[in-house]
């Protein structure tokens, strides 16, 4: 028993490295995407605010619906509480990605989510684009909420699909008309 998942579930899952922009920087995470999987280690729960835990409960419902898959989130940046539901968006993109093959996407990305994919607005918008410890090719962010002023492209979305849609399509170079 590793993580509190079989040592097989684990390797046979994908994993991915993603960024959560916060107001004074940018937590490193891990997710897996697969079957039997914990939603968060159990040596790292204690690092999880209730209501960051519920937020990738939201992600986690999210994924299955899409995939038929589960999520494990662990958290990489040392001697950090994790709180508030800003970080749905980013898990959500994350374990996305995973299951669409969308390596090194270069997305930052904030937004609490809703059962039904809706993405929620947030606080500190502006200021978790600007401390980021890493610089993002597009940032996106809930539609509800002001624009950042950054050289960073910063698209508002509405829903999971319209954030999934945008991060495929700017990847891709495809570029959106909007």
């Amino acid at each position: 028993d590793v993580m509190g998942a079989d040592l097989a579930a684990l390797e046979q899952a994908r994993w991915m490295r993603f960024h959560v922009p916060v107001a004074n920087g940018s937590w490193e995470f891990i997710v897996g995407v697969g079957l039997e999987l914990p939603l968060v280690p159990p040596a790292s729960r204690e690092a999880f605010a209730p209501n960051s835990v519920a937020a990738l409960e939201v992600v986690d419902r999210l994924i299955r619906q899409k995939w038929r898959t589960g999520c494990c989130f662990g958290l990489i940046s040392p001697d950090v509480r994790i709180c508030g539901p800003s970080l749905a968006l980013p898990a959500y993109l994350a374990a996305a990605a995973c299951h669409e093959d969308l390596e090194d996407l270069q997305i930052l990305a904030t937004g609490g989510l809703d059962d039904s994919g809706r993405v929620l607005s947030v606080n500190y918008v502006p200021s978790k684009l600007n401390s980021a410890r890493v610089t993002p090719k597009l940032f996106l962010y809930p539609q509800d909420n002001d624009p950042p002023a950054s050289a960073v492209e910063c698209v508002p979305v509405s829903h999971v699909s319209e954030a999934l849609e945008v991060a495929v399509c700017h990847k891709e170079g495809i570029g959106l008309m909007i």
